[in-house]
């Protein structure tokens, strides 16, 4: 009797052995499969047919790698860690896999993003995109010259389709109450926030500061709430620090005003120390070519301009002039300089 009890409990025993063995295992199994099914499940796959893949690189084993250019054929694309270097699949006359560096995608849908700062429409255009399980990042084409960096986006409302055109008319939506007054970023970039230097935040890059013409809502302390209106109905509500806010020249660009002018240059990042915004110019100002040289005009009456000042330089160049644009278009900086003395700037700003 006691033998074959104690043979019933050495049983048991294995039994269990063998149970926590099986579990074990199965636990082991599961983590080493865990990050392949989380990969799986979390992989964002965007589809379509675009208008063009500029160049797909193929690597086939053996032989050096090869590119094409891809018009028109249908695809899915997947982004990576990587923008700048996407696993496509193509599915023409012939299939293959390939890596592009420029996938770029459009909204399918309209989207609220970065915590409701970005309201975007259909046929928003994107950046390449890179991997932010479960959806992905990057930067949003809100305008020309203007783009919203590494915004998360769902991937579900990303295409490979080409962006519809925008509609020939497009309702328009009442003006939100402001306090009646319009800036426009101090710089060439600009971080708006959720809540006034707290939450999600999202930064605009802006190649023409001149052209964001911003209506501020309200004033709480060292903030201000603005908002701005661009093409296809993309809107932006959101908080900025009114120091990196100056205020737009009446009638510059952004806004109704009775002034005809053309901002000619190809964009540039501002150097440092470098100061582009209203200014107000005496009546009487001589207007040089060049620093102090090649006098050739002078300011009629005292008048708001966009001008522009490096550093500590004595003359600042006057960056646009009512009615008048290079001929031809855009050859180079406006040639119209202007002493420090005679410049004053708005009040509460100052020179970098």
């Amino acid at each position: 009797m006691h033998n074959t009890s104690s043979h019933i409990h050495g049983s048991k025993r294995s039994m269990h052995v063998i149970v926590r063995g099986a579990a074990l295992l199965s636990a082991l199994a599961l983590t080493a499969f865990a990050p392949d099914a989380l990969a799986q499940a979390t992989r964002c796959v965007v589809s379509g047919t675009p208008t063009q893949f500029p160049g797909v690189t193929v690597s086939p084993a053996g032989v050096a790698p090869f590119r094409f250019v891809v018009r028109g054929i249908p695809a899915r694309a997947t982004p990576g860690a990587d923008p700048a270097a996407t696993a496509v699949h193509i599915e023409g006359a012939i299939v293959f896999d390939g890596v592009v560096a420029e996938a770029h995608m459009s909204l399918s849908r309209v989207v609220s993003a970065s915590g409701g700062i970005l309201a975007l429409t259909e046929g928003v255009s994107t950046r390449p995109a890179r991997a932010a399980a479960p959806d992905v990042r990057a930067d949003v084409v809100l305008g020309s010259g203007i783009l919203a960096r590494d915004v998360p986006l769902p991937c579900d409302a990303l295409t490979l389709n080409p962006a519809p055109p925008p509609p020939a008319s497009q309702p328009q939506m009442p003006a939100p109450a402001s306090d009646g007054t319009y800036w426009m970023p101090r710089r060439d970039t600009l971080t708006l926030s959720v809540m006034p230097g707290s939450g999600q935040s999202v930064q605009l890059h802006i190649e023409t500061p001149m052209s964001f013409s911003m209506a501020r809502h309200s004033r709480r302390g060292a903030w201000s709430e603005i908002s701005w209106r661009g093409g296809r109905g993309v809107t932006i509500r959101a908080w900025a620090n009114q120091s990196a806010l100056v205020p737009m020249p009446q009638g510059g660009i952004g806004h109704a005003g009775d002034r005809a002018s053309i901002r000619c240059g190809n964009p540039t990042s501002v150097a440092p120390r470098t100061y582009q915004g209203p200014a107000t110019i005496a009546a009487g100002t001589t207007v040089f070519a060049e620093d102090g040289r090649g006098a050739w005009a002078t300011v009629r009456s005292e008048a708001s301009f966009a001008v522009e000042r490096v550093a500590d330089a004595p003359f600042v160049r006057v960056m646009e002039i009512p009615g008048l644009s290079r001929s031809p278009p855009c050859t180079g900086s406006m040639p119209a300089l202007v002493p420090l003395a005679a410049v004053r700037l708005p009040a509460g700003v100052n020179w970098p």
